[in-house]
């Protein structure tokens, strides 16, 4: 009874605002990798070393497909900023579709029912659909990934398997096709594959048979894959740089990279920041997750788990490393939202059925226990304050007063104008731009109320 009330309560609180208020289309990348379509087929009908000098943005392949599918829905005035909404509210669907396609219709109706309300719980509604950001896409194709990588080592029969397996295929080679750094993800998940089944194989020595073509057809697939996608990558780099290599990211990091006492502060700050650090964004997604998979009597998967974890841990490392550790311009951590929204995905789309062994008494409570409970209790309610301000704020004000309301980003702004032409990329290294990096991080985000409409 109680979950069914935070269900209802969940889906009218934060599905309601998304029709009844003004809707808020976050640009972030889309002007500088719009026209990217338009710009490579112009080049190459003129022949493809003209795309070096075309102008075509340092994003990978799957922009420029998303480009294509923005000049064709121009083609037929469609507003870009609708179709782009339409296109990643399919993606975010398609791992209801996956749950129900491996798990069958009714299995798949509890645990589509939690990743909905999961997804909810976060400001990726309000931000991230109606939006020129892609990590949604991404987030959703690592996601599966994960989840076929787990499915595939469980006793899975045809068809089934035959389906895992394709979808593991296509979304391995797509990867490398968003960001390069995704390559990582499927090499973590071999890697951590290998070794569960290897642990697997030393517990248990009678699925020692099974588990070796299981584990051998896994790594030729993501091999295959991965060596296609990276194929792509490549072929697209070398028509716009005249290069294998992605020459403008490698560029960036060279004059950006951050020292080693800011790349911990920007590790830090990935999980801690109440300005959408991790935490704040997706605790409420993750405490709905665990309890109502409970509550459908569903167990998590520790393989899932586990797997899913590893990738996050990788990600918030390599990305501390990166100049713009939130992604700039950002609600929240944007950057991060790919491996996160693939951890929810992935806890509902491997939890399997409980046994019908009777649960462990829960133990009394202990002081230790209660400090626990208290501690994520504020933590859920930090979650749920952010996730209202993301719903019910003025989206732009709100936004605009994450990234630039205090003085040091005020400051900066002006240094831009001033230093930048002059420094070029080095600027991102300056004290200016740290200071206003370090104010965003420990910006809390409040309740602006939304102008009357004229």
């Amino acid at each position: 009874m109680a979950r069914a009330f935070v269900v209802t309560a969940a889906l009218a609180l934060f599905v309601t605002p998304l029709f009844a208020r003004p809707s808020f289309f976050t640009d972030t990348d889309l002007g500088t990798w719009g026209r990217d379509w338009l710009k490579f087929s112009d080049c190459i009908r003129h022949g493809a070393s003209a795309c070096v000098t075309a102008g075509l943005s340092k994003f990978p392949p799957a922009y420029l497909l998303n480009s294509y599918y923005v000049s064709v829905t121009d083609a037929r005035d469609v507003d870009r900023q609708v179709a782009l909404g339409v296109l990643n509210a399919l993606f975010l669907a398609l791992p209801i579709a996956f749950i129900a396609l491996i798990k069958g219709v009714r299995a798949s109706l509890s645990r589509s029912l939690v990743y909905v309300v999961a997804i909810v719980l976060t400001a990726v509604p309000p931000f991230y659909v109606y939006s020129g950001a892609l990590e949604v896409q991404s987030g959703v194709l690592i996601g599966i990934f994960i989840s076929c990588l787990v499915l595939m080592n469980d006793d899975v029969r045809h068809p089934r398997r035959t389906v895992l397996a394709v979808l593991l295929f296509l979304t391995a080679l797509l990867l490398p096709l968003y960001k390069d750094t995704n390559v990582l993800v499927v090499c973590a998940g071999l890697a951590v594959a290998g070794i569960q089944a290897w642990l697997r194989k030393r517990n248990h020595s009678t699925d020692a048979t099974p588990t070796r073509p299981r584990l051998r057809q896994t790594a030729t697939l993501l091999l295959i894959a991965l060596t296609a996608g990276l194929a792509i990558s490549m072929t697209y780099n070398v028509i716009k740089y005249g290069s294998v290599l992605p020459v403008a990211y490698l560029n960036e990091a060279s004059q950006t990279s951050p020292p080693p006492a800011k790349i911990l502060e920007f590790f830090a700050a990935t999980y801690f920041s109440p300005n959408g650090g991790v935490i704040v964004f997706w605790a409420c997604a993750l405490f709905a997750t665990v309890w109502l998979l409970r509550g459908f009597d569903l167990v998590i998967s520790r393989a899932g788990a586990s797997l899913s974890v590893a990738v996050v841990l990788i990600y918030s490392v390599v990305l501390s490393g990166w100049w713009a550790p939130f992604g700039w311009d950002a609600w929240g951590d944007r950057l991060m939202l790919p491996v996160m929204l693939a951890l929810v995905i992935c806890l509902t789309a491997t939890a399997s059925r409980r046994s019908l062994e009777p649960r462990e008494a829960t133990p009394g409570y202990g002081v230790l226990r209660v400090i626990r409970n208290g501690a994520l209790g504020a933590v859920f309610l930090l979650s749920l304050h952010f996730t209202f301000v993301s719903y019910y704020a003025d989206k732009e004000a709100a936004i605009n007063a994450s990234l630039f309301s205090g003085p040091a980003c005020q400051q900066m702004t002006q240094d831009i104008k001033v230093r930048k032409p002059v420094m070029g990329l080095t600027f991102w290294r300056t004290g200016s731009y740290y200071a206003c990096v370090w104010e965003r991080f420990i910006h809390v985000p409040r309740y602006i109320a939304n102008e009357p409409s004229q």
